[in-house]
């Protein structure tokens, strides 16, 4: 799975970033995705199915 996440703590509004980051990672779960991210406030935004060339995962 690929992992995107917002770059924000949870408790922040989108219309009060003044920037939108995002950082994405592959993984088997969120929390493992979470690990690739140490220290960073990590909101959630999309879970999507990995690809591999030629075919589904």
């Amino acid at each position: 799975m690929v992992y995107t996440f917002i770059v924000a703590h949870s408790s922040q509004k989108l219309a009060q970033l003044k920037k939108l980051r995002t950082v994405s990672t592959f993984a088997h779960t969120e929390e493992q995705a979470r690990k690739n991210f140490p220290g960073m406030p990590l909101v959630l935004q999309a879970r999507t199915h990995a690809r591999r060339e030629g075919g589904v995962a």
